[in-house]
């Protein structure tokens, strides 16, 4: 019996430590960083509930999610095609740009970007509207070309009513 007990305790000991060695790791990507998030002001632009003055063109079709940076005239004319035209000075800007598709109608209703850690995050909220079409969100933001040497996150929720 004390032989049994013994192997017990070691056992819950190694469970133990076992535990908290794999309970602490981190997700690939996390930091350590707690620093509080910044607002990076941005002009959203060609994302009107009810249709799209702006749109992306030459990506794969097949993807669900889309998500670019594009910091020079050439990239933005092969993959932004906007009705009414819209012009961004790359010297001074570049764009972040993207496209969700969804099983039934959709808009995008709400969009912040901040820095955190040596990083940018792109939030896009994307909201439903009554109909049963597929459709594709776009979304873009022009932002000053100083945030370029940062990495973007895109991160885009659902909100499902």
């Amino acid at each position: 019996m004390k032989t049994l007990n013994r192997i017990s305790v070691y056992l819950i000991l190694i469970l133990g430590v076992i535990i908290t060695l794999n309970g602490c790791k981190k997700e690939p990507g996390e930091s350590e960083c707690n620093e509080p998030a910044i607002d990076v002001p941005f002009q959203s632009f060609g994302t009107s509930v009810g249709r799209n003055d702006c749109t992306l063109q030459n990506i794969d079709d097949t993807q669900t999610e889309v998500a670019i940076v594009i910091d020079n005239i050439a990239d933005f004319q092969k993959y932004v095609y906007c009705i009414n035209g819209l012009e961004v000075d790359f010297s001074k800007h570049f764009m972040l740009a993207g496209r969700t598709k969804r099983p039934a109608c959709a808009y995008m209703e709400n969009q912040t970007l901040s820095l955190k850690c040596d990083q940018l995050h792109y939030s896009i909220e994307i909201g439903p509207m009554v109909c049963q079409k597929p459709t594709d969100v776009f979304y873009f933001a022009i932002v000053a070309k100083e945030y370029l040497k940062y990495p973007v996150k895109f991160s885009v929720t659902i909100n499902e009513r």
